[in-house]
């Protein structure tokens, strides 16, 4: 078939073929094409631009989630899915992103970890939990939650928040092993170990000098 007009309607392109068939495909995939009006066109080479289409504005989506924030690849193809593209269109995006180092779940994960600990103040088990739900292999979560594991950090942030906690509790008249299941349990909520909870409870209490027999 061969094309007979090319119509521009702001950042679109319309193709119109001598067949009375049109295409509507974005600007830039358009001169990437290489298509002029009059041009002989087979079958093959419009089912080519129309899969270029798709792929340009499923990577444009793509773009405009990493520019609000960073994703995890697992994210990025359940937010390409719900825009309506097509699964292979999704993963060619995907493995050209990840290719060009615009995915990188390595990272990704390193930068989420460091955050929640730092910023939020969670523990390790809340986090691991975090990313499992955002699509993480365990293999990588594993691997960057181990650089984190022994650092002191979580035992200061544990301190920090359970201090604040114990103030809110102390002056409601709560029995001693009740105060102390409300501190674990809260701790046990913000993601921390047993091993750490047990300390810095006992590290609280102490240093407010309640015991088992005020």
């Amino acid at each position: 078939m061969v094309l007979s007009a090319v119509q521009k309607r702001k950042n679109k392109i319309i193709l119109h073929f001598d067949s009375a068939e049109q295409i509507e495909i974005n600007y830039e995939v358009y001169l990437n094409s290489g298509l002029f009006k009059g041009d002989e066109v087979d079958r093959k080479k419009i089912n080519k631009i129309i899969l270029d289409n798709e792929i340009f504005l499923a990577k444009n989506s793509a773009f405009r989630y990493l520019g609000n924030r960073n994703h995890s690849s697992s994210e990025l193809r359940k937010k390409l899915n719900k825009k309506g593209f097509r699964k292979e269109i999704i993963e060619k995006v995907l493995v050209d992103l990840i290719t060009k180092g615009f995915i990188d779940d390595i990272k990704f994960t390193k930068a989420f970890v460091q955050f929640r600990i730092e910023r939020r103040k969670e523990g390790i088990i809340k986090i691991h939990s975090e990313l499992i739900k955002k699509g993480i292999s365990n293999e990588i979560i594993t691997e960057v939650i181990n650089t984190f594991r022994e650092n002191p950090i979580h035992y200061d942030n544990a301190i920090v928040i359970a201090k604040k906690k114990y103030d809110s509790l102390k002056d409601k008249s709560l029995e001693f092993q009740k105060l102390k299941g409300r501190l674990f349990n809260f701790l046990k909520g913000k993601g921390f170990t047993t091993d750490i909870i047990i300390k810095v409870v006992d590290d609280v209490l102490r240093q407010d000098d309640v015991t088992q027999f005020d």
